[in-house]
């Protein structure tokens, strides 16, 4: 995994040429199959040694060329976090990544990137999409993130999951936590 803040500096997309049959007749078909981001990266954040050898360090990142593909689309000359996978030795973004507009990103988060998430590497976060009383399998090294539960934004943008002095990884509990979900509880009163 790979997380870094970079600045896009232009794209272009990669073609395939494949040739098919058609009416007795070869015909040479042109199809999008990347795309690539030109990229100046401002910071790294975390790398494990595949990304280090990886394409990156040409300053390019890929993705697919549609978001039906799960690709990504970002603008030139903005500022992203992204989070990216090693595929065919290249480096690579997707919808199902972290990929956000720097200056869109809750100050919370910017600080979670920067210095408290790498505090607590052991830690991980398991998405569960079970809803009602659906058990999500966890463990003492798991925060688990309930994409369904109204109060999900609020630990991505409001806590980190932090390994407590008994060794278990948690939620934290603070006063942006807490603000956030009281903000959710008015909103869903509000709501007919």
């Amino acid at each position: 995994m790979q997380v870094m803040r970079a600045k896009v500096k232009g794209s272009e997309i990669l073609y395939r040429k494949s040739i098919i049959m058609e009416n007795g007749k070869n015909v040479t078909w042109r199809r999008a199959y990347q795309k690539v981001y030109h990229i100046r990266i401002n910071r790294i954040f975390k790398q494990n040694d595949k990304f280090k050898n990886a394409t990156l360090h040409k300053n390019k990142i890929y993705t697919n060329p549609s978001d039906a593909m799960c690709g990504v689309h970002l603008e030139n000359n903005t500022k992203y976090l992204l989070t990216g996978y090693m595929h065919d030795g290249r480096a690579h973004i997707s919808v199902c990544g972290w990929v956000g507009e720097w200056t869109r990103i809750p100050q919370k988060q910017r600080k979670g990137v920067s210095h408290l998430y790498k505090k607590n590497c052991q830690c991980k976060v398991e998405t569960c999409i079970r809803r009602g009383d659906g058990v999500c399998p966890s463990d003492n090294s798991t925060c688990v993130w309930r994409w369904h539960d109204s109060h999900n934004s609020c630990y991505a943008t409001s806590s980190v999951c932090e390994q407590r002095a008994d060794g278990n990884c948690k939620w934290s509990s603070g006063k942006l936590l807490k603000e956030c979900k009281e903000k959710n509880r008015k909103r869903a009163r509000q709501e007919p």
